[in-house]
Formats: structure tokens, C-alpha cells, sequence
């Protein structure tokens, strides 16, 4: 018997539903307050940080869920605060921390962590994160003060920064309307920032203790340590600065400007034999393409392709391979098999993706590269074992 889906399995692909968030005031100041987070932090309407959140990572890059206790928020005309103890219990330890948030009606803020480890922890990150919008930023001025007191004008990164676009952060100052600027203070540690496009986030992310710091490492138990993240805004928003927070929309119907894109589905290889025993639910499906993938350090070839020719005639999508290799200095040596296989089976292949085994862990900023083939060599491998096939890049990994 099929059961129908929930309401919330429908909207969200899950029944752990997120709770409605509460917005503060103060005066213009707006945030929204997310389990002792703070999101879309607001003046006057215009959007200045997307978000403010104090977290624990556990040496796996788990994060723990914060417990709340004894919360008091505080809402007046022009001002506004909130106070909170919270728990996070990581793999191998736990942390408490004490809140206190304040925001006022000129604009600025305050969020002060006071952390205590309960027991001795083992962590690749514990403290703040702050989030800066990528829509009204990208490619805009921003004014760096670093740890060590020196002043760097710059811009936010316009295309997707691989690396980290700044370090050792104490200070981050952009323009929020002509003539208003916003600084970010952060206090307690070093900061550095990283590009979160590259993980489809629309936010740059300035996160506490540098990447190229020893990770993971152990807070101990008893020892105390304060973090405090501050927003300050410069000058005066003009009235009429802001968009109007309730404009009159009119809908009308144009001509057709594109098409909607194709919906696909990713396929790995240990999953295809046993996508093929549902038949009924891939046709209800309907993909019209698939992300197939074949993983040659663990074996796969002739019969994962097999599978997913078997998926192509069922479904009618067209199949983009991905092949992750052993990364071994002969590229075209291992390509060549799996598409000899391909031909031999008359699977047909929208597109390629090549991925060294090596791609498959990040490296770090500032950590030595392994070796491997190079980019070019890879893809040129792939253009001869696959000529007339298109060519796709990225990563198959998040890291």
C-alpha cells in the first residue's frame, strides 16, 4: 500500500519541519530569531548581514544542535534584547555558552557568546559565523581591517572565489545605501572569509579560527572564552533610501522568455541496480536526464553502465557520466575502458565529467597539492577517449 505524502513531506522533502522564525524590532533595525541565531539582519528594509549564528563543529565537520535555556527576549520601541543559555553536546564533548543579543534603533548590534566547555572537546570550528548577502555585494566595495591593524580597501568577489578572498579579519565595512556604511566587528579570535557560491550558498561566510591553523583541535574542559560580533552603521538613511516594504505588484502575463530547465536526477553506482526495481515510481518520476556515476576506485564499470543503459531505455533521459578515476599519472589508460564499455553497451552520453581520486578531499588553503594529473591532462584524456561527447567540469565532491 502507497501512502500519501504529508503536507510538509510535499513542500520541505521532510517531516522536520524548521519552526516560523520571530522577528525583532528596533525602531528601522530588523532581525529574525532562528534557535539563538540571528538571520537577515535589516535597516530601514535594506539587508546588511544575512546571518549571525555561534556554532560547534565536530572534528567530522558535524554540526551540534544548540539546546536553549533560559531565554528572555525583550522588545521595545527603539530597542531590543535577548539572553539565553545554551548546551551543544558534539561526538566527543559538550559545550555551554551565554547569550546576550542587544539591537537599537540607529542600527547597531551586539551578539556576546561567553563559552565554557563542560568537557574537554575535540573540534574543527567553535564560535561565530557571520554572513554577508551575495546579491547587493558581488563585485562592491568592502573596507578590510585586519588583525594586525592595517586597512585594506577591496571588493567582494563578483565570480566565485576558490580560495579564501580575505584573512585575518577584525573588520568588515561595506555601503549599504550611498553614503551609509556598515562595519562588522569581530573580537575574541582571527577571522578569515571563504565564498560560499562555491557550495551553492548565496553568502560570503567569515568564520572564526583560520583553515590553515591545526585542525581538528581541543578546547579544554573549565576554559573559558568570550567571542563578540558587533554592527555598527555610519550616517543617515535619506527617506526614500529603502525600497517600500509593501509595494503595489502588478502581474501581467508576457511572452514566453525561455524554457524551464530539464529535471534530472543523480544516480550513484551502487544505487542503479536497485533503482531498476521500481519501475513504476522512475516512470511516475519522469527525470529527463541523469547524473551517472562511475567510480573506478571502487570497481565500477560494465555492470553500473549496464544499469543505467537499462534506466536510459526505461525513462527516455539522457545520461551525463561522471567518472571519478584512481588518479593515477595515465588518465586516458583508465578512461579508456569505461568507454570502450560504453560503445560496446550503446549507452548514450549526453556529457562527461572527469574527477581525479585526488579531488575527491579538499585541500586546504595554503596546504601543498598532491600529485596528480593535471586539469589539462585529464580533459584531454576525455576528449580522446570520448571524441564529439561534451565536456563538463566542477566538483563531484563537497570536500
Amino acid at each position: 500500500m502507497t501512502l500519501a505524502a504529508s503536507r510538509a513531506l510535499r513542500l520541505c522533502g521532510t517531516e522536520q519541519v524548521e519552526p516560523p522564525l520571530r522577528t525583532l524590532r528596533a525602531g528601522p533595525l530588523s532581525v529574525d530569531f532562528d534557535n539563538g541565531a540571528l538571520r537577515y539582519i535589516r535597516l530601514d528594509g535594506i539587508e546588511i548581514l544575512r546571518g549571525i549564528s555561534f556554532l560547534v563543529r565536530d572534528e567530522n565537520w558535524g554540526t551540534a544542535t544548540a539546546v536553549l535555556d533560559d531565554l528572555h527576549i525583550d522588545e521595545r520601541l527603539d530597542v531590543f534584547s535577548v539572553a539565553y543559555r545554551a548546551t551543544c553536546s558534539a561526538t566527543s564533548g559538550r559545550l555551554a555558552y551565554q547569550v546576550r543579543i542587544s539591537g537599537s534603533s540607529d542600527g547597531a548590534l551586539a551578539f556576546a557568546a561567553e563559552a565554557e566547555p563542560e568537557t574537554d572537546l575535540l573540534t574543527n570550528r567553535t564560535g561565530f559565523i557571520v554572513l554577508h548577502p551575495i546579491e547587493a555585494l558581488a563585485g562592491k566595495p568592502v573596507k578590510v581591517l585586519h588583525e594586525d591593524g592595517h586597512d585594506e580597501l577591496s571588493l567582494f568577489p563578483d565570480h566565485i572565489d576558490p580560495k579564501c578572498p580575505f584573512t585575518d579579519i577584525r573588520a568588515l565595512s561595506h555601503e549599504i545605501a550611498p553614503g551609509i556604511w556598515a562595519t562588522c566587528t569581530m573580537d575574541g579570535d582571527a577571522f578569515e572569509m571563504e565564498d560560499q557560491r562555491n557550495w551553492s550558498d548565496a553568502s560570503y561566510k567569515t568564520y572564526v579560527r583560520p583553515l590553515r591553523r591545526p585542525w581538528p583541535y581541543r578546547l579544554p574542559k573549565g576554559q573559558k572564552f568570550t567571542q563578540v560580533v558587533r554592527l555598527h552603521v555610519s550616517g543617515t538613511l535619506r527617506a526614500g533610501a529603502s525600497e517600500n516594504r509593501n509595494p503595489l505588484i502588478n502581474l501581467t502575463i508576457g511572452r514566453p522568455v525561455g524554457q524551464v530547465p530539464r529535471v534530472g536526477v543523480g544516480v550513484a553506482g551502487d544505487e542503479a541496480r536497485h533503482a531498476l526495481e521500481s519501475p513504476e515510481l522512475l516512470r511516475r518520476m519522469a527525470p529527463q536526464w541523469m547524473v551517472c556515476q562511475v567510480d573506478l576506485r571502487f570497481g565500477h564499470g560494465q555492470d553500473e553502465l549496464e544499469s543505467y543503459a537499462a534506466l536510459a531505455r526505461l525513462t527516455g533521459a539522457g545520461v551525463v557520466l561522471e567518472i571519478i578515476t584512481k588518479g593515477t599519472l595515465d588518465p586516458f589508460g583508465e578512461l579508456a575502458p569505461v568507454a570502450d564499455a560504453v560503445h560496446t553497451i550503446g549507452l548514450k552520453l549526453e556529457a562527461v565529467s572527469v574527477f581525479p581520486a585526488q579531488d575527491m578531499k579538499s585541500v586546504q588553503p595554503g596546504a601543498p597539492r598532491p600529485v596528480m594529473p593535471s586539469f589539462h591532462e585529464c580533459y584531454s584524456a576525455a576528449r580522446r577517449a570520448f571524441p564529439g561527447i561534451g565536456l563538463g567540469g566542477g566538483m563531484a565532491a563537497y570536500f
